[in-house]
């Protein structure tokens, strides 16, 4: 059960900060059963003032679990809080349990979250696996992927599909005139199966969301019945994953989806291959079967995540 803040706050005399505090829940997952308690715990961070006479002591002691886009997700909403209030503004208190806190030691969490702000974040291009950037740090980052992984190759396309993402962010996922320095954020893990070595690669902005980018250039998307869409966002997600579906209405645009989607078709001897998109209350995944069949699948989800994740989970064929 999630904690709230509302009757977690205090006067901290030595710094005169009002202290706020928020509780983990113990498995920070956006996948499965737990995907409804971690939204609702992101938004009761997401709604926590952003006054530099705040400090948010974020407390994780008792979790023992945390996916990769999840964990994406919490270090975008500390560390741009950090950025864009005062490098004070939150406190991660880290869990006791000594296998996750050890996880967040090795891939780099604990520095990513300490407290800080852009020279900490220039630091972790050296020393994490957390990463954020804009559009002049696709090719570093495509660089940090092949360091992290070992390798002078990615899987299969990804360096286009991520390209092709982070050009997205950069023309659409903000409203003009107000898009950050910073406009996208990343987690990169690299583990193993027996002999079977895997990459996850973790994007997520800020932004607008796919839907709101989406429905007003498709006229289908923009009916409305009983002052509410015809069309959630997860169906919305799955046009704006189809081959020529553009909001710009230019020819010969509207490819991009089909570049975002081509890592995952692989039949593949080693494991399944996915793509995992999460943008408003839509859910979209994309992957090859056991067959070597297309599954498209999208959701309409209870809650909401802000902004937009796009996760790739591919094995390393050769």
């Amino acid at each position: 059960m999630v904690v709230g803040f509302k009757n977690k706050r205090k006067l901290n005399p030595k710094t005169g900060l009002v202290q706020v505090t928020l509780d983990a829940p113990e498995n920070i997952c956006l996948y499965d059963e737990y995907f409804n308690e971690t939204v609702l715990f992101l938004a009761k961070l997401d709604k926590i003032e952003r006054d530099p006479r705040i400090q948010v002591i974020l407390e994780m002691r008792d979790v023992i679990f945390i996916s990769a886009g999840a964990i994406t997700k919490l270090f975008n909403a500390v560390a741009e809080r950090q950025l864009q209030v005062s490098p004070s503004h939150v406190v991660v208190n880290l869990p006791v349990d000594k296998n996750i806190r050890e996880l967040l030691r090795t891939n780099g969490f604990i520095k990513a979250v300490m407290q800080g702000g852009k020279g900490k974040l220039d630091a972790l291009w050296e020393s994490s696996n957390f990463v954020c950037g804009s559009q002049r740090d696709i090719t570093k980052f495509l660089q940090k992927i092949r360091a992290l992984a070992k390798r002078d190759t990615l899987p299969n396309h990804l360096g286009v599909a991520i390209k092709e993402s982070l050009i997205n962010v950069n023309h659409h996922a903000y409203v003009a005139n107000s898009k950050p320095e910073t406009t996208w954020w990343s987690y990169i893990y690299v583990g193993s199966e027996g002999n079977r070595q895997y990459l996850a690669t973790v994007i997520v902005d800020n932004g607008k969301g796919i839907a709101n980018s989406i429905r007003p250039h498709v006229y289908e998307l923009t009916k409305v019945k009983d002052n509410r869409w015809v069309h959630g966002d997860g169906y919305c997600i799955k046009t704006a994953m189809q081959e020529s579906v553009t909001s710009t209405h230019e020819p010969g645009r509207g490819k991009g989806s089909e570049d975002i989607k081509r890592p995952v078709l692989v039949k593949s001897v080693l494991g399944q291959h996915h793509l995992l998109v999460l943008s408003g209350s839509g859910k979209y995944t994309y992957e090859i079967d056991e067959n070597g069949e297309v599954q498209e699948q999208f959701e309409e989800l209870e809650h909401r995540c802000t902004g937009t994740l796009i996760e790739w989970f591919l094995y390393f064929e050769e």
